[in-house]
């Protein structure tokens, strides 16, 4: 009896830190849509306010993701990880194009490089997670007898 409630025990912590890890990240993309998504005339403090935001949201994801990855499957872990890994490089690559050019000179195209990128990387994870929560447990996971 104590294996079964184990194994319910397991499964609800796996939900849960597959739906915290869902929702950081849906925070962390539409932080880069609302970063590279200001129009018209742009205040420098409000763009440097959803700078910091982006740098936020980066920070708390990655604090928050590795307590929660041992609950996922190695190939759902790779996904989230290439996905964190572009986002850091595209924050880079934007933080360096504003400092060089303005935020105005490199807007249209960042946007763009954040639907083409992050996109379909955020739908590729969110597809994975889905399938995380309704696939077979990994096998490292066993129900112990007692």
């Amino acid at each position: 009896m104590e294996g079964i409630a184990f194994g319910r025990v397991g499964v609800e912590r796996r939900r849960y830190a597959v739906e915290e890890i869902r929702f950081s990240l849906a925070r962390l993309y539409r932080g880069f849509v609302l970063w590279t998504s200001l129009h018209g005339e742009t205040d420098t403090d409000e763009e440097r306010e959803r700078w910091e935001q982006v740098d936020h949201l980066l920070e708390l994801f990655s604090r928050s993701y590795l307590p929660r990855s041992m609950w996922l499957a190695g190939p759902t872990r790779e996904r989230i990880e290439a996905f964190a890994a572009k986002s850091w490089e595209l924050r880079e690559r934007f933080s360096a194009e504003v400092e060089e050019r303005g935020y105005e000179e490199v807007r249209v195209g960042t946007a763009r490089h954040v639907s083409n990128t992050l996109g379909p990387a955020r739908k590729q994870v969110d597809l994975t997670l889905e399938t995380e929560l309704a696939g077979p447990r990994p096998s490292r996971w066993r129900l112990r007898k007692g």
